[in-house]
């Protein structure tokens, strides 16, 4: 496994604009990351919500950004296997205004994973198997062709749902799997062993952060999630894609961001011992 994170560790901040890509990888960089999970959920802010701040890769030349951001990581030696595609309610295309736009800036986004050679996006599953297949099925007709997988992210609810959503489109021929989100398995309630080897080899990515029952994303150890089922589970269903953060650092001060981030380093080394000693 890579050790990854989603490229909003370095580049969110509280009343500030956000870092570049391009000076998150730096930062990535020299901290000692493997891979790097690029979000473009911050890609639509800006448009119906002026309180967040906007991520511009994908505005302007945007094709010459993500060609200059390819490069850039590996000329580094960092891997971009994954990513996250904007959020929004997707089932809801008769009450979002902005629901065109929207949807016009994920199938961009899924054009830059392209470019870039990612292996899995991640979309969040909406409420039922079946308007989850419907909505992602529009997806995988673009991805797929280009080798591109489309990774359904649990939410706060049991994960047999998102069993079913994947199963449908897997036998209809689209290359679709998982992300498992650890938080939100948290706050579900749910066994991470078990919905982790539920999951088995639909499983191609993760969201690894933490939290005491709510969506807080924080640093694992610093929550409530046993990591010895998280990492059991991974290693009975013999997971080898990148080990990847998703946790909120906006908060944390930047003189101690380096800090916070080698700490992410650490602990997925140790947790990677509990990994492959569940394997032997």
């Amino acid at each position: 496994m890579l050790i990854s994170s989603n490229s909003g560790l370095h580049s969110g901040r509280v009343g500030k604009e956000r870092y570049t890509m391009f000076e998150a990888l730096d930062f990535f960089h020299e901290v000692g990351f493997e891979a790097f999970d690029i979000n473009f959920c911050a890609t639509i802010y800006g448009v119906g919500d002026s309180k967040k701040q906007r991520e511009y890769i994908l505005d302007g030349d945007w094709q010459k950004n993500v060609y200059d951001i390819g490069n850039k990581a590996a000329a580094l030696g960092i891997a971009i296997n994954t990513s996250h595609l904007p959020f929004f309610k997707y089932a809801s295309k008769e009450s979002l205004p902005l629901y065109d736009y929207y949807q016009e800036m994920v199938f961009r986004s899924m054009e830059a994973d392209a470019m870039l050679g990612v292996k899995w996006t991640v979309v969040h599953m909406t409420h039922d198997p079946q308007s989850t297949a419907d909505y992602v099925r529009e997806l995988c007709e673009y991805a797929t062709p280009k080798k591109l997988g489309i990774a359904i992210e649990n939410t706060t609810i049991p994960v047999e749902p998102l069993c079913e959503a994947i199963d449908i489109l897997k036998g209809e021929g689209y290359l679709v799997g998982a992300c498992y989100d650890t938080g939100h398995a948290n706050v579900a309630g749910l066994d991470q062993r078990e919905a982790i080897t539920t999951l088995g080899n639909r499983l191609k990515m993760l969201h690894v952060h933490d939290n005491f029952g709510k969506d807080q994303h924080q640093a694992p150890f610093c929550g409530q999630i046993d990591w010895n089922d998280v990492m059991e589970g991974l290693a009975a269903i013999n997971y080898t894609g990148d080990f990847n953060y998703e946790v909120n650092p906006a908060k944390i001060p930047e003189c101690a961001r380096k800090d916070y981030a080698r700490y992410l380093i650490e602990v997925a080394k140790h947790l990677f011992t509990i990994y492959d000693k569940a394997r032997l």
